[in-house]
């Protein structure tokens, strides 16, 4: 299998997704459907950490029409998704995709599971605080 799909907390807020070599498409789809179905489980507003690992690469060529068919089924209660690891082109990527499909992933980009947590706590933190 080429995917580990866990809770990083014992609240169960945070949802860890280890994509691991080798792995297709079909794989990620399944990932990404039982993640959402973990989010969606919950009454509160879940957050995510994708870690693509230092040896990550794409099966084949068809980024970008499989990353747009994913933003189609993301869970009312999806929070910030931090991507650790990805590369220059997968980042761009997913801002193209972002400014066209609007901003329902709330994507973040990390270089540790330790960096992406903080980014996580700071932006439940701004979410918490009172506007003025």
């Amino acid at each position: 299998m080429g995917y580990q799909l866990s809770w990083l907390d014992d609240e169960e807020t945070i949802t860890l997704l280890r994509v691991m070599q080798p792995w297709d498409w079909p794989e990620f789809h399944e990932s990404l459907q039982r993640s959402h179905e973990m989010v969606r489980s919950k009454e509160y507003v879940v957050h995510g950490i994708i870690v693509l690992g230092e040896d990550f690469r794409l099966p084949d060529a068809s980024l970008l029409t499989q990353a747009r068919s994913l933003y189609g089924n993301i869970p009312q209660n999806n929070g910030t998704t931090v991507v650790v690891g990805a590369t220059h082109f997968i980042a761009t990527v997913a801002r193209i995709l972002t400014r066209a499909l609007g901003d329902r992933a709330h994507f973040a980009y990390a270089n540790t599971v330790e960096e992406a947590r903080a980014l996580i706590d700071q932006r439940r933190a701004q979410e918490e605080s009172p506007q003025e």
